[in-house]
């Protein structure tokens, strides 16, 4: 199992009308699983349709899905014996834009000088803020969880 807190998605894909069923929630178990491997993992689909409570040929159509659409990039391991393996898989974050873009972008006149130029407080005599106390210096309650065990005193207040 995964200790990892957070699983990024592309923001693009999550209003995409191509998506069907448990294609979002298996790009998030992908996103969980990620390593510091350039953003790769090695996943089995029979241990994601575990995860997820699902069958494995759900998994899979998603994963040809999500390929598909541009959202995962997968590679193909076959083991010695030529048996299927756990494959590699890469969540595709920013889709290629193309230079025509950029060209569009810097001729609409929607953007100023203005906006690019460096940001610095103290030209009009007010200095940075560098304040590093709690607000109304009240400190937060201490958490009373066992010695060990992460305190979870956060978990549905937010």
């Amino acid at each position: 199992m995964s200790t990892a807190r957070l699983s990024i998605i592309p923001g693009w894909l999550v209003t995409d009308q191509r998506l069907k069923g448990r294609d979002l929630q298996v790009l998030c178990v992908l996103g969980r699983h990620t390593s510091s491997k350039h953003g790769w993992c090695r996943r089995s689909q029979v241990k994601m349709s575990e995860e997820m409570g699902c069958a494995r040929s759900t998994v899979q159509a998603s994963l040809d899905r999500l390929v598909l659409i541009g959202a995962v990039e997968r590679r193909v391991v076959a083991s010695d014996s030529g048996r299927d393996s756990a494959h590699w898989y890469r969540v595709i974050y920013d889709r290629e834009t193309p230079e025509s873009a950029f060209q569009s972008w810097d001729n609409d006149g929607d953007v100023s000088d203005e906006e690019f130029a460096p940001v610095s407080g103290e030209e009009d005599g007010a200095p940075p803020c560098r304040y590093t106390g709690t607000p109304a210096d009240i400190s937060a309650p201490p958490c009373r969880s066992r010695v060990g065990t992460p305190c979870r005193s956060w978990i549905g207040t937010y």
